[in-house]
């Protein structure tokens, strides 16, 4: 994880164990599911995510609010989850609180 900046060092903690939760689904078209089934409670982009890949997320997203990009690099996410991934889900309400959290801190430090 070296990838990651001590700025999103918590942020790529907090994913780790999201997902040992078994509460962070990954990949456009699962997290695509997920957001119309009303699972997902926030979803995040990476921060070199292709333009098309952020296009269709705010698209699908629309204005709910549950779309937040990250600076944390897809070569930071591929170490951490061991595949290629730029937009992930998080499925419950807990985590999404703590991740809003801590992106509104890295907006604010910025």
């Amino acid at each position: 994880m070296n990838s990651c900046s001590k700025r999103s060092q918590k942020l790529c903690n907090l994913l780790g164990i999201c997902r040992k939760a078994g509460k962070l689904i990954l990949g456009f078209d699962p997290v695509k599911e997920a957001y119309l089934s009303g699972t997902a409670k926030l979803i995040l982009t990476a921060q070199d995510a292709s333009p098309r890949t952020i296009k269709e997320t705010a698209f699908l997203c629309g204005d709910s609010g549950l779309n937040r990009p990250t600076d944390i690099p897809m070569d930071a996410l591929e170490q951490l989850f061991h595949r290629r991934v730029a937009v992930m889900a998080v499925c419950d309400e807990g985590f999404a609180k703590r991740f809003s959290e801590l992106l509104d801190a890295a907006d604010d430090e910025g």
